[in-house]
């Protein structure tokens, strides 16, 4: 049998050694800088955008700083692709592109993930798995998702395929990785034949190992499917969903919390143990048995009813309990509200005078969205920010706002 070349050595990336990548893939514009004069540029750019929207200056907490500077992502979707040469790449795309910048050197990506990275490529060829072409639309793995949990580092990975026909290739190439050392506790294969650029298909194979990762956020169990989403830093993420508590404060007998896109449910279980009843709203469907697994795991579904459904359409199918909430809690994707989920968030808070918190990723839309929520009669208490993308120029920004009587 023919001897197996070894891996490259994985090199050793400090807290003080510069981001070889930065240049190459643009994705962390401070990473090469110090951490406190990054946040506190960032912070200052988008405080500056947020007040000029404001008809008087509102309130901006200090930024919550990151407890991990680097080696802080637990999940990772990357591109599987070969070069000219025929070796397999598999990082980002590069800006306004489809050059992958591969993450090897990446110094976010935690020890478990980097690992994987490494070992990946020849595992990959080894197996005989094809990777995609976007110029001919032909091959067979496409994307390699892997998230671990922050505590334990259990690993679960996913091969994003064309085919099921490549199921008995990525098993060889989970034999592989085992061989070299690298133990997957969850193997999945999605299917995603399109010629777009999503990542994940509507299709989900578990090939072996656990059904789902189990992870620890706020003293809850969190169990994730593949394709569920749950915050890439899960130690400031924390901090977010216990300031969120806080915020929403210990409750009247009977008080109703809506946590709008809920996830797998790990607002709606912080707002739970607060004293809320909560209705959580979310419509990918992989995250409705998740969340109903995690309700059942904490001992909270008798708490948390989960509506698996657009927000939209919650809006005309709520219960009769959920109509006068004194807490809503929204946590959208990018793209931020709709305009028909702006409109239910708009007259049910101002029916019942609900306290609203706004949670966001995206500064733009976040602008956006406050805006027309002041021109409908709501004020800006006060702004706080978490550095959940430490080394990037992104913020996640939590907003507190109420109707104005």
């Amino acid at each position: 049998m023919k001897k197996r070349p070894a891996p490259k050595k994985q090199p050793i990336i400090g807290p003080t050694l510069d981001c070889p990548i930065q240049k190459t893939c643009g994705l962390c514009l401070y990473v090469n800088s110090p951490y406190e004069k990054g946040v506190a540029a960032k912070y200052k750019k988008d405080v500056e955008q947020l007040q000029g929207i404001f008809p008087e200056p509102v309130p901006a907490l200090p930024p919550v700083l990151s407890p991990k500077r680097l080696r802080y992502r637990t999940s990772m979707k990357l591109a599987v692709r070969s070069n000219a040469r025929g070796w397999i790449e598999i990082g980002v795309f590069k800006p306004n592109s489809h050059q992958v910048v591969e993450m090897q050197l990446c110094p976010l990506h935690a020890p478990a993930l980097q690992k994987l990275i490494y070992k990946l490529p020849l595992a990959i060829k080894e197996a005989g798995l094809i990777p995609w072409r976007e110029d001919t639309c032909e091959g067979e793995i496409k994307f390699i998702a892997a998230r671990c949990a922050h505590l334990t580092e259990q690993l679960m990975v996913t091969f994003i395929v064309t085919d099921i026909q490549a199921k008995e290739k990525v098993l060889r190439c989970a034999e592989i990785l085992k061989e070299q050392g690298l133990t997957i506790d969850s193997l999945h294969l999605n299917l995603n034949a399109s010629h777009g650029n999503e990542i994940f298909g509507a299709e989900t194979h578990r090939l072996m190992g656990l059904k789902r990762l189990r992870e620890t956020i706020c003293n809850f169990s969190v169990s994730l499917s593949p394709t569920s989403f749950l915050q890439v830093n899960p130690w400031i993420a924390s901090k977010m969903y216990h300031r969120i508590e806080q915020l929403a404060g210990t409750p009247n007998a009977g008080a109703v919390a809506i946590d709008l896109y809920s996830g797998v449910g790990q607002i709606a279980m912080v707002l739970a143990r607060s004293g809320y009843r909560v209705a959580a709203i979310e419509e990918t469907p992989s995250a409705k048995e998740d969340a109903s697994t995690n309700l059942q795991l904490n001992r909270l579904q008798k708490s948390v009813e989960f509506f698996s459904c657009p927000v939209e359409e919650f809006s005309h199918t709520s219960p009769e309990w959920a109509s006068n909430p004194q807490l809503i809690v929204v946590n959208p994707s990018r793209k931020g509200l709709s305009d028909a989920a702006r409109t239910f968030v708009s007259e049910t808070a101002k029916k019942s005078s609900s306290l609203l918190i706004y949670v966001s990723c995206n500064l733009t839309t976040l602008l956006r969205d406050l805006e027309l929520l002041q021109k409908d009669a709501f004020r800006v208490h006060q702004l706080e920010a978490f550095d959940l993308f430490a080394q990037t120029d992104k913020l996640e920004w939590l907003v507190v706002l109420s109707p104005i009587p």
